[in-house]
């Protein structure tokens, strides 16, 4: 379980962020050292195949996500993150997003409980590493996931109104990138 967030604190650094111009946050991060030999619980399923599950909570989130330090899949093996309801689930995440510098974050997942699950093939048993960075707790412009598109902050164009009838070929290329910052 995560330590509650100080939204008197955070209320006065957003509000001088906004005047200095300094990028709008929606997240804060906890950081934290959980590992598959530190945390969570191993379950035997037979055969040597096994399943790890670390349970994370952030009272009050709109969301979380998290961002690992090291991270490896070994082929075969596969990691979900889900919401304790399991309305949302991402992942699978296999060998594919393996990176040589070993870091992997995940986007956010909509709930204030969330679930790791690894699944560790017998004929990989071991070679697994998952070793969390930092859990962020999303507490504002979250996008519903049942939303179909975001609405524009009110310094943003609309795209999908008249006001961005200009910028019709652009819209197709608009993104929100989510980072860490020290």
């Amino acid at each position: 379980v995560m330590p509650a967030l100080d939204f008197a604190r955070i209320a006065q650094e957003d509000g001088n962020d906004a005047k200095d111009g300094t990028l709008q946050l929606f997240s804060r991060l906890h950081h934290v050292n959980l590992d598959l030999d530190n945390s969570g619980e191993w379950i035997e399923l037979g055969d040597g195949h096994r399943l790890w599950r670390l349970k994370i909570e952030s009272p009050n989130a709109l969301a979380l996500n998290v961002a690992f330090k090291n991270f490896y899949m070994p082929a075969g093996a596969e990691m979900h993150v889900y919401s304790e309801d399991r309305t949302h689930t991402i992942g699978a995440f296999t060998s594919i997003n393996n990176r040589d510098h070993k870091s992997f974050a995940t986007a956010n997942v909509h709930d204030d409980v969330i679930f790791i699950e690894y699944f560790e093939p017998a004929n990989v048993r071991g070679q697994g590493v998952i070793a969390l960075d930092y859990v962020g707790h999303c507490y504002r412009n979250i996008t519903p996931r049942t939303a179909v598109a975001q609405r524009a902050d009110d310094c943003e164009v609309k795209v999908a109104c008249p006001e961005g009838e200009d910028y019709w070929d652009e819209r197709k290329g608009v993104v929100r990138i989510a980072g860490v910052s020290s």
